[in-house]
């Protein structure tokens, strides 16, 4: 499954936007989880947990999914 949100994350890159293979810090995360829930609206869902990290950075969830947002039972 990991795979699969990796894959689907460097093909909405190609050609368009040149991924780097590095340590993002948090700000550059964030964009790119951004990027990838403007371009994919329809099958993302891009949100932050209730919960902050150690330093208080807020934690940010991208779901992939047909139905983002909605819980499919045996899914």
């Amino acid at each position: 499954m990991v795979y699969a949100a990796l894959l689907m994350v460097s093909l909405l890159f190609a050609g368009t936007h040149q991924f780097q293979f590095k340590h993002h810090n948090n700000d550059e995360l964030v964009q790119v989880l951004q990027d990838v829930n403007s371009r994919c609206p329809n099958v993302t869902r891009l949100y932050t947990l209730t919960e902050t990290s150690v330093l208080g950075i807020p934690l940010y969830v991208i779901e992939f999914s047909t139905k983002p947002g909605h819980h499919e039972i045996s899914k």
